[in-house]
């Protein structure tokens, strides 16, 4: 079952539905996520003309552990000032596995970010622990 979870709006996606959840083990161990996974592709998705959410794949690079992925993201204007965050978690990523990821929204204390609004991101922490 794919199972991921948006932290910044509190929703967990299971197999395309949302539901309430969580898939983040607070009492493990974290992992170097340099060895452990692998992220790419990652891109802007214009949802509506005030909604931007974040695209990309995530590869287990382990072969004997599933994995719990935390990784979070800030946006920048033009002029390189914060215009907003978006954070999501990956449940249950399974050795070898490679999956899509959707971040829903960069938020600011004042509300949504569109896509207009941002020149780029970057990814500035990615935790990951044994799932």
């Amino acid at each position: 079952m794919t199972r991921i979870r948006h932290a910044a709006a509190g929703l967990l996606l299971v197999g395309g539905m949302v539901a309430c959840g969580s898939g983040h083990n607070s009492t493990s161990t974290e992992l170097d996520p340099l060895t452990t996974v692998a992220v790419s592709g990652e891109s802007l998705k214009a949802v509506s003309s005030k909604l931007c959410d974040l695209t990309g794949t995530i590869r287990n690079l382990t072969s004997d552990h599933s994995l719990d992925v935390m990784l979070h993201y800030q946006a920048f204007d033009d002029l390189g000032n914060f215009v907003g965050q978006t954070e999501i978690g990956i449940a249950e990523l399974a050795p070898g596995e490679t999956r899509s990821f959707e971040a829903t929204a960069f938020l600011t204390d004042s509300g949504l970010t569109p896509c207009t609004g941002i020149s780029h991101f970057e990814r500035d922490q990615t935790s990951v622990v044994v799932g």
